[in-house]
């Protein structure tokens, strides 16, 4: 399948090449007419991938900000933990434009996402009461529900047969996004002052106790702190602005889908795509509100120099078994819901809990450790890429659930041992980071993947969401352990929903 799709590729680039005119290479729009020769496919999947990794670099962001929020509004844990309740509950809100997508304009939908997530970022430092950044967090949750929900639908849409390398990919640019955030904020974090006091100036006695006056002063002021997270929330919200304008610009000049002739059969054991680029495609117009992000492949291939009749579409194994079905979409529905939860904790709380345990770890020591997660997170999916091509969604499901609970064994004992902490830790993201796009490849191999079963998965797995953050928020300062213990939990329910 590998090397199909790669000749695919190569037969469409050497198409492209060959067309092009190298000699009006100065002209203003050569750029513009060149681009117009690609795919649309591509094009899409590739803006695809620049949000994913604006995307990640923004939800990297939040987690280990929340201690100094906690200080900038004189607030506890329990009260900032609650912004990823309000974050989750507008996401939920986000995806159900999943049931009502057939009635708006997806561009215009998808772009005004992109641009609320962007000013909602930029907005959350400047929040003066708890409510205002109750709200902000609330606003990028429901931009993200909307452009998830596109995002899934398209790719699957898009690439079919070839769409779990393309998730895979896509969380790929996610996971460097992830770890860019903790990287550029980590400088401009404070946290708990006794931790980064100690870090700095050792032991606190009875000679430092001017110097933790004048470090509190310094650095431990509400203004103070709010200043200085402005910096890396305003880099994250321009960063992740530059999507939208260029989508509005690609759908502004490409206009109409081109061509695009794919004849997709298959059996049990292989799956085969043959491609014509000369003949037209039956495409739907992009500016058409219903389906603009809808590409129906045209079952008609060129053979022999004759075009061969329509062949009927081979329905997905789950679609002709009803009872079946709705057993798998719940199942299914109860796997996203704990494994989210899971791994929402895992990546909000985590800075969060490196600072409580007894190694007490800074805040700027707690982010590197986060961004080495995000690191190993990024490196998880590329190794899933290969992995998709080889391998069933369900075998890689499998494999990394198991290196997750292994994990999460480890990490009880590693509360006193920094070394271990970074390895349980970052094997940890390793198994978290191919499971979710594992079960939406999974879902559209033997399932039609409408908006309203993305919908329904996604509304799913948010829905715990909305409880445990505030749980953990309440103990996580006097009883650490809840952080690890909720994932555990999380993770062998997961577990058992995927046999």
């Amino acid at each position: 399948m590998t090397m199909v799709f790669l000749k695919l590729v190569l037969k469409r680039a050497k198409r492209i090449l060959s067309s092009t005119n190298w000699s009006s290479i100065s002209h203003p729009l050569f750029i513009t007419n060149y681009l117009k020769l690609i795919s649309d496919k591509y094009i899409y999947t590739g803006i695809i991938c620049l949000i994913q990794l604006s995307y990640g670099y923004s939800c990297s962001s939040f987690g280990p900000s929340f201690v100094d929020l906690k200080h900038i509004f004189n607030s506890s844990m329990n009260e900032i933990s609650i912004v990823t309740t309000f974050n989750s509950f507008g996401y939920m809100v986000g995806s159900l434009c999943g049931l009502v997508i057939k009635h708006i304009n997806k561009r215009l939908a998808l772009v005004l996402s992109l641009v609320l997530m962007s000013v909602s970022v930029i907005a959350i430092p400047h929040s003066q009461h708890l409510q205002q950044l109750y709200l902000f967090f609330w606003l990028f949750g429901f931009g993200s529900g909307v452009y998830v929900n596109v995002k899934y639908v398209w790719l699957i849409d898009m690439w079919q047969e070839f769409s779990a390398p393309i998730l895979h990919l896509a969380g790929f640019m996610f996971g460097i996004g992830h770890t860019l955030g903790p990287l550029i904020e980590k400088s401009y974090l404070t946290g708990e002052v006794l931790n980064d006091f100690h870090e700095k100036h050792g032991l606190l006695h009875k000679n430092n106790l001017t110097a933790l006056e004048e470090h509190m002063l310094e650095v431990g002021l509400p203004e103070v702190r709010r200043q200085k997270l402005v910096t890396p929330f305003l880099i994250c919200g321009l960063f992740h602005i530059i999507s939208p304008i260029l989508l509005t610009i690609i759908f502004r000049t490409r206009g109409p889908s081109r061509s695009r002739n794919v004849s997709i059969s298959g059996n049990n054991n292989s799956n085969t795509i043959s491609a014509n680029t000369d003949n037209n495609s039956n495409i739907k117009d992009e500016s058409d509100d219903q389906n603009s992000f809808q590409i129906i492949a045209n079952n008609t291939a060129k053979t022999n120099g004759s075009v061969t009749s329509n062949e009927k579409v081979r329905k997905k194994l789950f679609e002709t078994l009803p009872s079946q079905k709705i057993t798998m979409i719940i199942m299914l529905a109860a796997l996203l819901a704990f494994f989210s939860a899971g791994e929402s904790i895992f990546f909000a709380f985590s800075a969060t809990y490196f600072q409580y345990i007894p190694l007490k770890l800074s805040a700027g020591s707690a982010a590197q450790l986060v961004s080495m997660i995000a690191l190993t997170f990024t490196v998880s999916r590329g190794v899933a890429i290969l992995l998709a091509i080889r391998t069933s969604p369900q075998q890689i499901i499998a494999i990394f659930l198991s290196i997750l609970i292994v994990s999460m064994f480890m990490l009880f004992f590693a509360t006193n041992s920094l070394p271990l902490l970074w390895l349980s830790v970052m094997m940890m993201s390793f198994g978290y980071s191919p499971v979710y796009a594992s079960v939406f490849a999974f879902m559209g191999r033997y399932l039609e993947f409408t908006n309203s079963l993305n919908t329904v998965m996604l509304l799913s797995a948010n829905s715990l969401n909305l409880v445990l953050p505030g749980l953990l928020g309440t103990y996580i300062e006097v009883m650490p352990n809840i952080y690890l213990l909720t994932m555990l939990f999380c993770t062998v329910i997961t577990n058992i929903t995927s046999r």
